[in-house]
């Protein structure tokens, strides 16, 4: 996807779902570019600029669209890494108890292994401080302000996400073993909350060659060329405000910040907001799979 501005980007979605100009699709911010050290956001009124912290914030290009001349910036992302990126401001990623989503393409390259155990995953971005104490699967000490949301990768290939609210918390992987993504090839991803639903959500496409075999592993979403993971709850996650400011290449998380995947996170950045954002949950399974398709004639 070519992100030349706002409005471009709702069009291209809108096409891509199949969607008519009553149907809002047009994203609030998109981080779109890399200058010097600054992540742009292409909304210049209200930008969500990130900022690199060191040398490790290493800025890639995929080979999307190479072969017509056009440039794909990638992030890249580092096990162990601690220079990330950081928003500019506090505000930004942090989205309170409205509908939002976050789109971008994803790489995942490798699984790391952990005292020669091959089954590391961990933090790719947000700005989750946590875990939740009541959360089982994570009985840590250290625990933050359990609040904010991330995405994760996980130490089968697979991937999963959190959102710790006032109200609830989420935290949901793909089903162990069922899917494989550590293979560094390029996916779009999207993960986002819909208030109205009581559900969070993170959904992926699969590669186009990926199909038949996720539907015969029965994976979640298959049937629509995505594989996919949801939490829900009778109220809710309510307010996801988090105290810390969006991390991409890892997050606050577990007690330690720092990056835990060995992939990257392409660019456009692509951020929907209220109305734009419940429509983005709505069509997500016909605009994943079009945009996958077209990502990998580009040479994705």
């Amino acid at each position: 996807m070519r992100a030349f501005s706002l409005g471009e980007i709702g069009r291209v979605m809108r096409s891509a779902a199949g969607a008519g100009a009553s149907i809002d699709l047009t994203p609030s911010h998109a981080i779109a570019s890399v200058v010097g050290d600054t992540a742009r956001d292409l909304n210049r009124a209200d930008p969500w600029d990130l900022v690199r912290e060191g040398p490790g914030c290493v800025v890639g290009r995929s080979t999307i669209g190479q072969a017509a001349g056009f440039v794909h910036t990638t992030m890249e992302t580092v096990w162990h890494g601690r220079d990330l990126w950081h928003a500019t401001t506090a505000d930004a990623f942090n989205f309170s108890t409205q509908a939002w989503a976050v789109m971008y393409p994803w790489r995942y390259d490798r699984v790391r292994s952990v005292d020669g155990v091959v089954s590391a995953g961990g933090c790719l971005m947000g700005n989750c401080v946590g875990p939740n104490p009541s959360d089982p699967y994570y009985p840590t000490q250290y625990y933050g302000a359990n609040r904010g949301w991330g995405m994760s990768s996980n130490g089968d290939g697979g991937f999963g996400f959190l959102a710790y609210g006032s109200a609830e918390w989420h935290n949901t992987d793909t089903v162990w073993e069922s899917y494989n993504a550590a293979d560094g090839r390029w996916r779009w991803a999207i993960m986002g909350n819909n208030p109205n639903a009581k559900t969070t959500y993170l959904t992926v496409a699969l590669r186009t060659d990926e199909r038949a075999a996720a539907m015969a592993a029965e994976l979640g979403g298959a049937q629509y060329g995505t594989a996919a993971c949801a939490a829900a709850s009778a109220t809710g996650t309510g307010d996801l405000t988090s105290p810390d400011r969006f991390i991409l290449g890892g997050y606050n998380y577990y007690g330690a910040r720092e990056g835990n995947q060995d992939g990257a996170v392409g660019l456009p950045l692509i951020v929907f907001e209220g109305s734009a954002a419940l429509n983005a949950w709505l069509y997500r399974f016909t605009f994943l799979a079009v945009l996958q398709a077209q990502l990998e004639r580009a040479g994705g």
